[in-house]
């Protein structure tokens, strides 16, 4: 059923399922829907709520497959324990497409080659910030199959005003939508290109991060070490920054106030994200003006700062930009990490050069955190008095979750969890059922 339809949609579950659908303004496209949902949660205010979003990287076909999916898995599981628990479920849908590391280098690295549609379209809609002579010369960087240092600085300086140019004021979001300077640029290019790339699969994202660790708080300068730059490679590191500020302005800007208003009409209400969906959720719970709080958190290999929930930030002495969150959680908060997560263990720290991006700022297997800016997704949470715990409890177990937002987390890395987008699965939909039946 589209998206578009003003009540509970058919995606070949037992569960009430509803859709609302979110532009990259953060918008609500399907206004009608969202009033029919909340009329209908007046009507039932002791029933569960469980509010989803999805990641990066997924159109509708691909958000509404992982709901459906995680949702059967939980069916099975409440068929399997007998429970009386029925609850309601709440999709969110943003454009989170963007251009993924699915393709590895070789088609770009081949002379002549113009690379994807989707590429294409985008590398348009930056060279459009520019004037006719960033134009050009834009288009005749991208044109060269491999850069070398002085070509990808200059193009980190027209990318940067192109992002800077497109960037939008964020004043009511949790971010503030900082545009990368070109140093920030060059220093990404410079760690991508000396690091293995993921080929193939849904791992192949590069998602947001931090820095290569350097002096806290500075800009890094133009100079670098850098041989060779595919520019495809500088497309996908600047569609990075715009799409980690998109997921926190649909959540702050569209997704909390209809969060505020189900909480309002919700006594259990449980929120789930994956990946930059975990962004969306956090600013929307960050951002809802309400005093009620969400019962449970689930935060499924969040693209997120490790230190996210940190009460206070290395250097800066500031507290971590989500510190709020367990304070808005009534019992659990819940997340996952696994070292076989290759866009958050391994890229994360060495995508993103802002300041802000420490600790998502404004607003073990897995190993000990590599940089600063290292992935919750990857490592787990520090400096929030987190439980980090061993591998995903399996259906049925009985695991006991500390209340009152503390974060939990369970590493997957032990053959639970082998990839960024290896999340709808038994022992994932089983934190759940347990989140669910907390008294």
């Amino acid at each position: 059923m589209p998206a578009s339809s003003q009540g509970a949609v058919d995606l070949g579950v037992d569960t009430e399922t509803w859709l609302i659908k979110f532009d990259k303004h953060g918008d609500c496209v399907s206004p009608k829907t969202r009033e029919a949902l909340l009329e209908r949660l007046e009507a039932v205010p002791d029933k569960p709520v469980i509010v989803f979003s999805h990641g990066w990287n997924n159109d509708f076909d691909q958000a509404t497959e992982r709901y459906s999916g995680l949702l059967k898995e939980l069916e099975k599981h409440l068929a399997a324990q007998h429970s009386s628990v029925k609850p309601l479920f709440v999709g969110v849908i943003w454009p989170s497409i963007w251009l993924s590391f699915d393709e590895g280098m070789s088609i770009a690295s081949t002379p002549g080659l113009a690379g994807t549609d989707a590429e294409q379209s985008y590398a348009s809609g930056l060279a459009s910030s520019l004037d006719p002579a960033g134009r050009a010369r834009f288009y005749e960087l991208m044109q060269t199959p491999r850069l070398d240092e002085a070509g990808a600085q200059e193009l980190a300086v027209l990318l940067s005003g192109s992002l800077m140019r497109q960037a939008e004021p964020m004043d009511d979001a949790v971010e503030d939508g900082a545009a990368p300077g070109p140093g920030d640029l060059f220093a990404a290019f410079d760690a991508v290109q000396r690091t293995d790339a993921p080929t193939g699969g849904d791992d192949d994202i590069l998602p947001e991060g931090g820095s290569i660790d350097g002096p806290a708080g500075g800009t890094p300068g133009m100079a670098g070490v850098l041989s060779f730059l595919d520019p495809r490679w500088a497309l996908r590191v600047a569609s990075v920054y715009q799409m980690k500020d998109r997921a926190g302005k649909v959540g702050a800007r569209g997704v909390a106030p209809m969060l505020a208003q189900i909480l309002q009409r919700s006594s259990a209400v449980h929120l789930v994200g994956h990946s930059y969906g975990c962004k969306v959720m956090l600013s929307a719970l960050a951002r809802a003006d309400t005093v009620a709080k969400a019962r449970s958190m689930l935060l499924l290999q969040p693209a997120v700062s490790h230190l996210a929930f940190a009460s206070t930030l290395p250097e800066t002495k500031e507290p971590g930009g989500y510190h709020m969150i367990p304070g808005r959680v009534a019992k659990s908060l819940v997340m996952t990490y696994s070292a076989n997560d290759t866009a958050l263990h391994k890229m994360f720290h060495l995508a993103l050069r802002r300041k802000k991006d420490l600790g998502d700022v404004i607003i073990a297997p897995a190993g000990v955190p590599p940089s600063r800016y290292a992935a919750l997704g990857g490592y787990g949470p520090r400096g929030a008095g987190e439980d980090l715990r061993g591998p995903l409890p399996q259906p049925g177990m009985t695991v006991q979750l500390p209340t009152g937002g503390s974060p939990v987390a369970f590493d997957g890395s032990e053959g639970q969890i082998m990839g960024h987008g290896d999340v709808v699965k038994p022992v994932t939909a089983w934190l759940l059922y347990l989140q669910l039946h907390m008294a």
